[in-house]
This record gives structure tokens, sequence and C-alpha cells, in this order.
């Protein structure tokens, strides 16, 4: 679905990426873990557009992707879910999703569906102001905001920022839901208990570079993963 090659991106001066390669498979949910400054964020910023890679390749679907401006990676499959969900709060649950869809043509009432049905809480708050919404309502407005374009791709950045335990669960189950044959998942987040639960494969990224990656249960068993992300706690535990 995706293949990154040698990507170099950054903000002004600054270099946030020094030569990331990576790859995602049809079907599959990738993590990447980092602390913060690690580069995560510009890189889903680059995949989708709004960054534009000093060097390196990127693909999707085998097709070269890599300098395609922001709403032309969304007609070919690319959709963002950025850290802080920014949505639209004065205007409604409803119109928020809808603007999701504003790349497509002809009915998205089936869209609509699928979405309260992956997000039940939404149903009976069409109406009411996005900015009312606890915070875990509204990050499902946001992934929901995402999926009416109907993506092959789905970048997630941090989507647990901020949530209760329990609301974060029901989230990262819901995703594990949306991965398909039409459908991919690069997932930054940085509670790495939740996302290598979630995934398929990781990869941790610091300081502008991948330092390790493997599947989900191999990165949990690391040492340095476990000292680095998940704790102390996490570390003593698998060792007993």
């Amino acid at each position: 679905m995706l293949r990154v090659e040698n990507l170099v991106s950054g903000y002004g001066r600054i270099v946030a990426l020094k030569g990331v390669s990576l790859h995602i498979n049809r079907g599959e949910i990738v993590t990447l873990i980092g602390a913060n400054g690690s580069g995560k964020s510009t890189l889903l910023g680059t995949l989708a557009g709004l960054i534009r890679p000093r060097s390196g390749h990127v693909h999707l679907k085998d097709r070269e992707v890599t300098r395609h401006r922001p709403e032309k990676l969304v007609r070919q499959g690319v959709a963002l879910v950025p850290e802080g969900r920014q949505l639209f709060a004065p205007m409604s649950v409803h119109d928020n999703l809808i603007l999701g869809a504003y790349t497509r043509r002809g009915d998205t009432s089936e869209d609509m569906e699928n979405v309260l049905a992956l997000f039940p809480d939404l149903k009976d708050r069409l109406g009411q102001a996005a900015g009312t919404l606890s915070g875990g309502q509204q990050q499902m407005v946001a992934i929901g905001r995402a999926l009416m374009s109907r993506p092959s791709l789905l970048l997630l950045d941090e989507p647990s920022m901020g949530l209760a335990p329990r609301i974060s669960q029901e989230i990262f189950q819901a995703l594990r839901g949306l991965a398909s044959a039409e459908c991919s998942i690069l997932l930054v987040e940085q509670n790495a208990h939740l996302a290598l639960a979630a995934a398929d494969r990781g990869y941790v990224l610091e300081t502008g570079q991948i330092v390790l990656e493997g599947d989900c249960e191999t990165l949990r068993h690391n040492r340095d993963v476990q000292r680095a992300y998940l704790g102390r706690g996490y570390q003593e535990a698998w060792e007993e």
C-alpha cells in the first residue's frame, strides 16, 4: 500500500527526518512510536502533502506521490486525522463529517451510516455543535470525517491524546475493525502500550531515523523498547 524510501523532510533549516524508509502492506496497521521531537508528526505531515520533502520517494499503491499536494493525495486515497482533532467547533457533527467527503461525487449516505455504525455515540449528536462534545466523541468525529473520503491509507496522529483510558480502548478497538484490504493504517502514538496492542508491525523513530522495526510482539519483548517506551513496571513484569 505504501513504500517510503530515504525520506528527508523538515521545517525551514530543521531537518526532522533523516532518510526514513518504511512500508505498509494492504490491510495492515503499522505503528510508529518515539519520543516527542523524534519526527513522527513530520512524517505524517509529509505523507499527507502538508510538508514538502527535501529528498526521497513515497509510493502509494506503486504510484509515485512524493510531491503531490494534499487535495490530490486525498483523491488518491490518503486521509489524515491530525493531532488535536482540528474540528470546526461551531459546526454540527453532521457538517464536520460531511466535509470529509468534499472530494467525492454522488451519494455519501452509505459512508455516513458506516461511520455511525463504527461510532454509535454520534448517532444522537449529529445536530450538536462539534465543540460541545467530549474529547472522546470529538476524536470519533475526526476519525469519521477522514473515513468519509473512503481512504486506502489512514494516517492517525496521537488519537489517544487527552482521552480517558476507557475511551482510548474503545477507539483503538474500532481501529482494529477498520483495517482491511481496502484500508491500511499508519498510527503515530505516544502510548506504546496501546499502539503495540493494536498494530501488526511497528517502527521506532529516534531523532529522525528508524532505529528498530519488527512485528509488535517482538518489539514488546525488546529491552530497549520496554525501557524507553513501556516503563520499568512493564519490563519487570516480563522478566518475572
